[in-house]
Parts: structure tokens; sequence; C-alpha cells
């Protein structure tokens, strides 16, 4: 067995059913804070949720995963037994209300 290391990504997941996510981090505060920046940027009414979450990934591949993202991942995806697996439940990241987030725009 190879030993593994834990990452973290954002995902915000838009009310159409697609979604972004964010690239992978060794800090889960690293991805909440993208994550929590990525949904405040995009119109309120188009997000449905901000989301972490965690992977396990063989050691020997989380270089690689950091510093190429999506595109590693997809590639890590591929193999028969992938060395990036989702690890447990996503955590939901909390929004603030929509009409704050309205008026900390509109703010001098």
């Amino acid at each position: 067995m190879e030993p593994a290391c834990r990452v973290w990504s954002g995902e915000v997941i838009l009310q159409s059913g697609k979604g972004v996510a964010g690239p992978f981090y060794v800090h889960e505060a690293a991805a909440r804070a993208w994550v929590f920046s990525s949904a405040l940027a995009l119109p309120r009414a188009e997000v449905f949720q901000a989301q972490v979450v965690h992977y396990a990934v063989a050691r020997r591949f989380a270089p690689g995963l950091l510093r190429l993202g999506d595109a590693e991942s997809r590639r890590l995806m591929r193999f028969w037994e992938s060395p990036l697996r989702s690890w447990g439940v996503p955590y939901d990241v909390p929004l603030p209300p929509y009409g704050a987030q309205a008026d900390q725009r509109n703010e001098p």
C-alpha cells in the first residue's frame, strides 16, 4: 500500500447543475477561501451551493496534482485504480444572505 496525503478543493455548484471547481490545496482554509470568494464573484441567483471536498491522493502524485490542477486530476481519474479519491462527504461553505451581499457591494 502506498502512502497518501489529503488535499482540498472548492466547488461552486450553479443552479443550472453545472459547476466550477477550484485548484487543489494542502490546507482546507485555502480551499474554503477560494470557494467563498468565487461564489461571491458570481451573481447570487446563479449559485446553488458552495462546498469543499477533500481527497486522498497517492503521495507521489500530490506534487503534480497541486501544480497542474484539473488537467492532472482528470488524468489520474482515468487510471484503473485511481490514485485520487474523494474522501467522505463535501463540507458546505455558508454564504451571506443575498440581500447582505448586495448591500456590501453598494457601500462606498
